[in-house]
C-alpha cells in the first residue's frame, strides 16, 4: 500500500464499473467516500456510500460508474486520483492513479 499504481484504462464503455474493495481489519468502513481528483489534488467528484453494517461482509465493493470518469476526461485531463476515506481512515488513502487513451505513466 506504500507505492501507488497507476490503473490504465483502455477500451472501456460507459456501462463499466470501477469496484473498489477495501476493509479496515476485516471490517468494512463506516462512512465511505471514493473521491476523484486532478493533478492539482482539486476534488473533482465524490462518492459517498451507505453503510453496509457489519453482517453484510460477503460484498462490501464499493463502485465507482466509468461514465462519470469519461465524461470528467472530456472536460479536464486524461488521468485522475482516487481516494477512499471513512470514518476509520479520515484523511484518506490514494489508491491509485487513473489512466486513459493509451498512457502507461500518470502526468500528475
Amino acid at each position: 500500500m506504500d507505492i501507488v499504481q497507476n490503473l490504465q484504462l483502455d477500451k472501456v464503455s460507459a456501462t463499466d464499473r470501477l469496484i473498489i474493495k477495501y476493509s479496515h481489519c476485516g471490517d468494512i468502513g463506516i462512512n465511505r467516500v471514493l473521491t476523484i481528483k486532478d493533478g492539482q489534488n482539486k476534488v473533482l467528484k465524490e462518492f459517498r456510500y451507505k453503510d453496509a453494517g457489519y453482517t453484510v461482509k460477503i460484498d462490501y465493493g464499493i463502485s465507482c460508474p466509468l461514465k462519470v470518469l469519461l465524461n470528467l476526461k472530456k472536460k479536464t485531463t486524461n488521468t485522475f486520483k482516487l481516494y477512499y476515506s471513512s470514518s476509520q481512515l479520515p484523511e484518506g488513502r490514494l489508491l491509485t492513479h487513473i489512466c486513459f487513451d493509451g498512457q502507461t505513466t500518470a502526468r500528475l
